[in-house]
């Protein structure tokens, strides 16, 4: 399921992408082009990224929580990952800080040739850990 979600987000991404990439090429075209047409196509690139990683954002929500309710919880797969999304959903503050500090500590931890790694990924598992079972009140 995660594939197929990850697929669908590329593929509206890629077509995005095709859609801006025919509008910016007349303006960065090397004759006639409108001055500046270079860094519009650029922006635009830019643009296509944005959209794709919001697209990942309810991805990411379903499928956060569903290995572990399917495990777990003895739910089926359809049904986990509707329950993720809407754990998700409901807590979407604290999962916005979780991401924004998690962020920050898998960029501290990457400092040391990517050894600090070795104690934040286990770290940030039980913190996703809790907080399935805070929500699902295991």
């Amino acid at each position: 399921m995660y594939m197929v979600m990850v697929m669908m987000v590329v593929l509206v991404g890629a077509l995005l992408g095709a859609g801006m990439g025919v509008g910016m090429a007349g303006l960065a075209g090397s004759e006639g082009g409108i001055p500046g047409g270079e860094t519009a196509a650029v922006g635009g690139v830019v643009m296509i990224g944005l959209v794709i990683m919001a697209l990942f954002i309810p991805v990411v929500m379903t499928i956060w929580f569903a290995p572990a309710l399917i495990m777990l919880a003895d739910k089926g797969v359809f049904e986990s990952l509707k329950l993720s999304f809407i754990g998700c959903l409901k807590n979407i503050l604290p999962f916005l800080i979780y991401g924004i500090v998690a962020f920050i500590l898998l960029i501290i931890a990457m400092i040391p040739v990517g050894l600090g790694l070795l104690i934040m990924v286990p770290v940030l598992m039980a913190a996703m850990y809790i907080s399935y079972k805070d929500i699902y009140g295991v």
